[in-house]
C-alpha cells in the first residue's frame, strides 16, 4: 500500500529560534493554513517547470511511498495551486499514480 503523509501530520513548524521549517521563508503577509486537505496531484500546479528533478531525490520520495514511510504535506499557494514546496513529492505521486496527495495551503492575509 502507498501512503502519503498523514493528515495530522504537522509539517511547517518554526521553531523558537525560526531556524526549522519552509515557513521561515514566508512575508509577513503570507501564513500556511494548518489544516491539511487531500486533492488530486494532477490539479496542481508546478512553479518551475523548467527545472531538472534531481533523480535520486525523486527515486527516494517513491521508494518512501511505497514503503508507506509518512512525508509531509506539499505547500500550494490557494489561489493559482501552484507548488511552493513539495516538488519531488508531487512528481513521485504523478508517477505512482497516486489519487491524492496532502496539501497544506499558504494564504494571504
Amino acid at each position: 500500500m502507498i501512503r502519503f503523509g498523514s493528515a495530522n501530520m504537522p509539517r511547517y513548524v518554526v521553531d523558537p529560534k525560526g531556524n526549522r521549517g519552509a515557513e521561515r521563508f514566508l512575508s509577513d503577509e503570507m501564513r500556511v493554513d494548518p489544516q491539511v486537505e487531500w486533492v488530486s496531484p494532477r490539479g496542481l500546479v508546478e512553479d518551475d517547470q523548467d527545472s531538472p528533478r534531481d533523480a535520486t531525490r525523486l527515486a527516494s520520495v517513491k521508494a518512501a511511498l511505497r514503503s508507506g514511510t509518512p512525508l509531509p504535506a506539499l505547500l500550494v499557494y490557494e489561489g493559482d495551486r501552484m507548488i511552493w514546496d513539495g516538488h519531488h513529492r508531487w512528481q513521485a505521486a504523478l508517477d505512482l499514480g497516486l489519487d491524492t496527495v496532502p496539501v497544506q495551503w499558504v494564504v494571504y492575509r
